[in-house]
């Protein structure tokens, strides 16, 4: 039984790999495009829109998501009573999104925020549609499926963005993309999952999923509010064309970031609540996923980082080139994001979302204070007010990994760091020995990155470090 748990397990995680990967990577070339396409003025308005359908969205999956991932003996009570619910504060939400969409088009003193609101508003009723099903192929990791589904959505739509970005239609290339993005994947979970809701709905199950979800809602919208706080004040102090650098700058970031992430949420999170009655087991496999992470998060990044200018030039064109030093910045802070995602993750696992909520009133005080002060050194302050935040938030959030895992807290820090430094003392002088010798974008992008992965291979390799062997471990257990 353990056995078979930890192959479909091992191979779940693989084809989330190969899901995010392929996502990931589709959208990536049609983001490139889009942008040569596209202004910084585009991405700004768009970027003002998804202030307030982020902040809704939280309002409609309520939680509710997670709790069904979570939740073991889940009955069809239980997927029922949630799907209405979410439907029900979808319409309820984009209702009241579209009576505020005058007031919040006047707010940012952009009147065509209005229509763009209220078609692109639309996207929470789709949502709603999907959040059930999007959770069954989750907790029954059938992770090929929605492989396959996501490539689906992300092609079709991302064509059908680029032909009209080469019409002419500035920002509402963007609202096409993803409102029909979102209209796909929903019509393709519908089929692919063959579950039909049935008006039945359970006390009960409302009160399990209320009972976990609520906690976890009140700690995402807060989470939510402050993260799009960024967004609010860049647009409303320093105007669209800013916005549209920090928003095209932070998503290109959290592209490795969000990889990692959705693995993290498709496979970690439903393998690690089979053995939420295990704590010595979590903690060796909760250890396990840190050094992984790390191993490959930091290198990762920190060669983006330093590679910053040559691929903005080569990938976007010289008017993207002032996202190039905001760019740079976000890769180091959100090197260290991704461990308070995973730290948050693991609390859901054990049913500790009060401690969710708990962590959110200690770190958004903080994280309100680095706005208020970074404000005043401009667009370049805030984004590295927002990289010193990543940082401190991770290091809160393994405060709390301590008490539940017995993990010690300096002990968490030196399996991760370690992996830092270990990649800069490697990657500084290679790049500039490459940057002295040439000056072509395209070689030293992959002169530099090569010659960096093979010496830090090499590296970790002399120094026996647990993290490689880990890796390997891996990719020999799916092969078996």
């Amino acid at each position: 039984m353990a056995e078979s748990l930890g192959h479909k397990t091992v191979k779940s995680s693989v084809w989330s790999i190969l899901d995010v990967l392929m996502r990931q990577g589709i959208g990536f070339v049609i983001s490139v495009v889009l942008a040569r396409l596209l202004t910084p003025s585009d991405y700004g308005t768009i970027g003002l829109i998804m202030i307030f359908i982020s902040i809704a969205n939280v309002f409609v999956d309520s939680g509710f998501g997670a709790a069904l991932i979570r939740k073991v003996d889940r009955t069809n009570e239980d997927l029922n009573t949630a799907f209405f619910f979410n439907v029900f504060v979808g319409i309820i939400v984009y209702l009241i999104l579209f009576v505020s969409a005058p007031y919040i088009a006047s707010f940012f003193n952009n009147y065509e925020l209005t229509d763009i609101l209220r078609v692109l508003g639309l996207i929470l009723i789709i949502n709603s549609f999907n959040i059930v099903q999007n959770a069954i192929m989750i907790y029954s990791m059938r992770i090929k499926r929605l492989a396959l589904l996501s490539a689906i959505s992300q092609i079709s739509t991302g064509l059908i963005a680029i032909y009209f970005a080469y019409q002419g239609l500035g920002v509402w290339t963007l609202v096409i993309q993803q409102l029909g993005a979102a209209l796909l994947n929903a019509i393709l979970l519908i089929v692919s999952t063959k579950w039909n809701p049935k008006f039945v709905l359970s006390r009960k199950s409302f009160d399990y999923l209320w009972g976990f979800g609520s906690r976890l809602l009140t700690a995402t919208l807060i989470g939510t509010i402050f993260n799009q706080g960024y967004s609010f004040v860049i647009g409303k102090m320093l105007g669209k064309r800013d916005l549209g650098l920090f928003t095209r700058s932070e998503h290109f970031t959290q592209q490795p970031v969000n990889i990692v992430t959705n693995i993290i949420n498709k496979s970690l999170v439903p393998s690690l609540a089979h053995c939420q009655d295990d704590l010595h087991r979590m903690q060796l496999n909760y250890k396990k996923i840190v050094e992984i992470i790390s191993v490959i998060i930091f290198p990762l990044m920190f060669l983006l980082s330093t590679l910053s200018e040559p691929l903005f030039i080569t990938l976007f064109g010289y008017k993207w080139i002032a996202a190039i030093p905001i760019f740079r910045i976000l890769c180091i802070g959100y090197a260290f994001d991704i461990f308070s995602t995973l730290g948050l993750q693991l609390m859901q696992v054990m049913g500790r979302t009060d401690y969710t909520l708990k962590l959110e009133f200690i770190k958004k005080p903080i994280y309100a204070l680095i706005i208020v002060i970074s404000l005043f050194y401009g667009l370049k302050g805030l984004v590295i007010g927002k990289a010193i935040y990543c940082l401190v938030a991770a290091m809160i959030n393994s405060s709390v990994i301590k008490s539940l895992l017995k993990y010690d807290y300096w002990r968490q820090m030196w399996d991760i760091v370690k992996y830092a430094f270990i990649s800069i003392i490697i990657l500084i002088p290679v790049y500039f020995v490459i940057h002295y010798i040439w000056n072509n974008n395209i070689f030293q992008i992959l002169s530099v990155s090569v010659i960096f992965i093979l010496l830090y291979i090499l590296v970790l390799k002399l120094l026996k470090m647990p993290a490689l062997a880990l890796v390997c471990d891996v990719i020999r257990s799916f092969k078996k």
